[in-house]
């Protein structure tokens, strides 16, 4: 598990100052401090990468460690370039490439290959669902604000309008909703109001249909936090389980050495 995490369901929010350290964080993770470090840095992406693959569910019925598989291996980790395996994938070919050019000494494909595996490594972390979702989530809050921001200089009497009209957009579908925002169509004329800007009920109408998308994505993410919470539980019997079953055995042996002992036969 990680260390920290940019899901608001662990361990309360971030403060602004608090996130930007978190991301730097993420994407600077062991900042070499000299030139000597650098084998550090390159030892961190090669394994971070690896162990990511190896238990992604793209390589399900091959076997990462068997140089027969390799072709099936490359083929499906960049199939996709959008997903993270791709980019581990990455990481880890690079990761060699710049072992292989600093024992030859070619200082230009090894000055290539870390800037091509420290941005393989960036877009690995940015593609985590967390710092994705938080992302867009953050701009389309950001766009909603602009857009009511920009609609007008709201009057008090705009605002309670606003207030007012929540409860009717919230009633409304996604398809309707949907419907309002792309087709252009003035949404006062629709609902008989026309004491408020268009471009502030779009807006409105833009934020109650993004909802529908942020319960969607709040219940996958509640769905892949619960798997790894399951798969943190059936670690732990993994590792405890031969623990217990010795201890009960010595536990055993114990006791029948004592009745031996102690217990003449008959």
């Amino acid at each position: 598990m990680e260390p920290f995490s940019l899901s608001p369901r662990r361990r309360g929010f971030f403060t602004r100052n608090g996130l930007l350290l978190t991301v730097r964080m993420l994407l600077a993770a062991v900042e070499p401090k000299s030139e000597a470090e650098l084998e550090t840095l390159l030892k961190f992406y090669k394994d971070k990468a690896e162990l990511f693959i190896k238990n992604s569910p793209l390589l399900d019925g091959v076997d990462w460690d068997n140089e027969n598989h390799a072709d099936e291996i490359c083929t499906r980790l960049t199939q996709d370039k959008d997903r993270r395996e791709f980019f581990a994938f990455k990481m880890f070919v690079l990761s060699k490439i710049v072992d292989q050019a600093i024992i030859e000494n070619n200082v230009r494909q090894t000055a290539w290959a870390i800037y091509h595996i420290t941005m393989a490594h960036c877009f690995f972390e940015m593609g985590d669902f967390d710092f994705e979702e938080t992302l867009w989530q953050g701009h389309q809050a950001h766009v909603f604000l602009t857009k009511v921001q920009d609609a007008s200089v709201q009057t008090p009497a705009q605002a309670q309008a606003i207030e007012k009209l929540q409860p009717l957009f919230e009633r409304q579908t996604e398809v309707t909703l949907h419907t309002w925002v792309e087709d252009e169509k003035p949404i006062g004329e629709r609902i008989g109001i026309y004491g408020l800007p268009e471009e502030t009920l779009r807006a409105m109408a833009k934020y109650h249909l993004n909802q529908f998308e942020r319960k969607r994505q709040e219940a996958l993410q509640a769905k892949e936090d619960k798997r790894k919470e399951e798969e943190a539980r059936r670690q732990e019997r993994i590792v405890w389980n031969p623990v217990f079953i010795a201890c009960i055995s010595l536990a055993t042996a114990i006791l029948v050495s004592l009745v031996n002992k102690f217990i003449p036969p008959h």
